[in-house]
């Protein structure tokens, strides 16, 4: 399955959705990764954009769980990250 696929199939709520199209509008790759993914190095799109599959699964498992610790705006970052990067994965691809 491809990471657009998983991303589709991903049900969310459609402000939260809403909110990262907008955000996407103001996504810097070189000013933004570095606070939702902390790497040493450059990572390759497809390695970071499993990563993110992995935080945004923990995030959303918080938010449906009603979970104290579960923070919006991170939900967000990292739904904008992975959005992006999945974006890049397929200009790259021929």
């Amino acid at each position: 399955m491809q990471f657009e696929d998983i991303l589709n199939a991903k049900r969310r709520p459609k402000i939260l959705l809403s909110a990262v199209r907008q955000a996407c509008k103001f996504y810097s790759r070189d000013r933004d990764l570095s606070k939702i993914i902390h790497t040493i190095g450059r990572i390759d799109s497809t390695r970071l954009s499993e990563r993110l599959l992995d935080k945004e699964e923990c995030l959303d498992q918080a938010r449906r769980t009603g979970c104290a610790s579960y923070n919006l705006s991170k939900h967000i970052q990292v739904l904008v990250a992975l959005v992006e990067e999945i974006k890049l994965i397929k200009r790259s691809c021929p």
